[in-house]
């Protein structure tokens, strides 16, 4: 057998180059493919707010519980009704008052302690929370009560779950001026969870909007713009914030396990839809109920 040639200088230069192209060929596309990720994918969060390590008596805020801002002056860490672990945010509202700064609490984007980015174009947000409204509980209103609501910026425009003045679970989108109604109404005198889904598109066919009560559907559209424009995105998350006319009496309600995330969860409900769902309950889907409303 004879001897291997020596390789010259020219080859070598020749073999680098071509291997060069050649991983150049195989990186390229996945560096493309990470540079036009939508922004509310490349950065995805959740949001955790059991309200565990707060002090009782203060303001909902901080670590475990609203961001540092974002609580609200009678929404306050409380050990009386738990939903799970040892403490909630009790949620106070005065006769006569519609509690902007008092009732509920926000999640802020940029703000500490949870840092959470906007959500744009083409991203996803899944939002729940436990609440739970005493047997007593007064709906009265001439309008509507905020229960949970995304900002959408720039602007004021948000989308929401609202009730009705019989407790009735009422979806709204100011993007398009649109109320999406159910036959479906909270519960008095026993924690329940509730939890909304956006996809936020500008385009009209590519947003969606669902509402579920305990992890079965309540409505949904699919038809409606969930962005005013391309550049338009969701950034703070509401929980309660204002009684339109004013609470008829003194009232509180308990909020706990707050949850926001725009990764996808693993849960889904018996459509098949993503959900957070319940806490312990992943992969549990409820049956479908008959009260399903399909939005226009």
């Amino acid at each position: 057998m004879g001897k291997a040639r020596p390789r010259t200088a020219a080859f070598r230069t020749l073999l680098s180059l071509t291997q060069r192209l050649a991983l150049r060929a195989l990186v390229l596309p996945i560096l493309m493919s990470v540079l036009i990720l939508p922004i509310s994918q490349a950065l995805a969060w959740t949001i955790t707010a059991d309200f565990e390590s707060g002090t009782l008596g203060q303001m909902a805020q901080g670590p475990t519980g609203f961001s540092v801002g974002g609580g609200m002056t009678q929404t306050t860490f409380d050990n009386t009704r738990p939903n799970t672990g040892t403490k909630s945010a009790k949620a106070f509202i005065n006769a006569g008052n519609e509690g902007w700064g008092e009732w509920g609490g926000l999640f802020v984007n940029g703000a500490s302690p949870y840092f959470h980015s906007p959500v744009g174009q083409g991203g996803e947000l899944w939002f729940r929370m436990y609440v739970w409204f005493p047997s007593d509980w007064n709906w009265q209103t001439g309008t509507y009560i905020k229960i949970m609501r995304v900002l959408i910026s720039p602007g004021s425009a948000k989308i929401s779950l609202l009730a009705n003045r019989f407790g009735g679970i009422v979806g709204n989108s100011e993007v398009v001026n649109q109320n999406y109604g159910s036959s479906v109404s909270y519960s008095l005198g026993t924690w329940q969870f509730i939890e909304m889904y956006i996809k936020l598109h500008a385009t009209p066919g590519q947003g969606i909007f669902r509402a579920w009560k305990n992890g079965v559907l309540v409505f949904e559209n699919t038809t409606h713009p969930t962005l005013p424009s391309s550049s338009h995105s969701a950034t703070d998350l509401y929980v309660f914030s204002q009684w339109n006319d004013g609470s008829p009496v003194n009232q509180s309600c308990w909020i706990d396990d707050i949850k926001a995330t725009t990764f996808q969860p693993a849960n889904r409900d018996a459509q098949g839809h993503y959900m957070i769902g319940a806490i312990g309950g992943e992969g549990q889907a409820p049956t479908a109920p008959g009260s399903l409303r399909v939005a226009p």
